[in-house]
């Protein structure tokens, strides 16, 4: 049930950047956590789809940059 919410919102998410609804990912990421309370400590919507892999299982590739929604200890 989880992976097929992140999916759909990483399907969600590359439409509206294709379509120019948000110009970056950083701007649909700060509008989801501002707006609609998405849990800042992910980083946002799309770190999130980044690092579970399904950003690209989903789109065929990533939102961001190798490396900038990688977390380290």
């Amino acid at each position: 049930m989880r992976e097929q919410v992140l999916s759909a919102l990483a399907d969600e998410a590359r439409r509206m950047l294709d379509e120019g609804v948000v110009d970056s990912p950083m701007d649909l990421d700060l509008a989801m956590i501002t707006g609609a309370g998405f849990q800042f400590w992910n980083g946002g919507l799309t770190p999130l789809r980044d690092r579970t892999g399904i950003a690209e299982k989903v789109c065929g590739q990533r939102f961001l940059p190798p490396g900038v929604a990688n977390v380290t200890c």
